[in-house]
């Protein structure tokens, strides 16, 4: 996968946004949420139905994910364009599915390695999704959760930026 230099300058923007995350205090999670309510209310739909799949700190972790795909697509998009709902969500969720069902089915590390090089070139915001999987792979109570809701919350953020893609245009466009 070859990254252009679009997607260097946005790997920056995701670095700020995942320190932000990270040390958000209970004035701008509130200013978030808001924002989110107002103009995304499925994401906070979606963040409310993770709440009984994770435990109070790891339910924090699902948050911060939620907030830094938020905030890069406040920053890059047309965001208040377009809500997106649980139905465009179903579908990038099939979509994605039907990738995991291939997958499954494929024999060999570099098999598997070509097939999801392939799939991932097809994010238009690849630096977005890099920042939930680094905070999937660092924040501790993440560590702790059980491996199968921990890539069903990594799907569905996949999912999610999915839909945001297809959806908003960008600033400027």
């Amino acid at each position: 996968m070859k990254l252009t230099p679009r997607d260097l300058e946005e790997t920056k923007l995701v670095a700020t946004l995942l320190k932000k995350v990270k040390q958000l205090d209970l004035t701008e999670v509130k200013s978030i949420s808001a924002r989110m309510v107002e103009h995304q209310p499925f994401m906070m739909s979606l963040l409310l139905g993770y709440r009984f799949d994770v435990e109070k700190d790891q339910f924090d972790d699902v948050m911060r994910m939620l907030f830094l795909i938020y905030l890069f697509f406040e920053r890059k998009t047309e965001i208040k364009k377009k809500q997106i709902d649980a139905e465009e969500f179903r579908k990038h969720q099939l979509k994605n599915g039907h990738y995991l069902k291939y997958l499954e089915g494929t024999k060999g590390r570099k098999a598997i390695a070509k097939i999801n090089e392939e799939y991932l070139a097809h994010l238009r915001y690849i630096s977005l999704f890099t920042g939930v999987i680094d905070l999937a792979q660092t924040q501790a109570s993440f560590q702790r959760i059980d491996p199968e809701v921990k890539g069903i919350v990594v799907l569905g953020m996949k999912t999610l930026i999915d839909c945001l893609e297809a959806n908003l245009p960008e600033r400027g466009a």
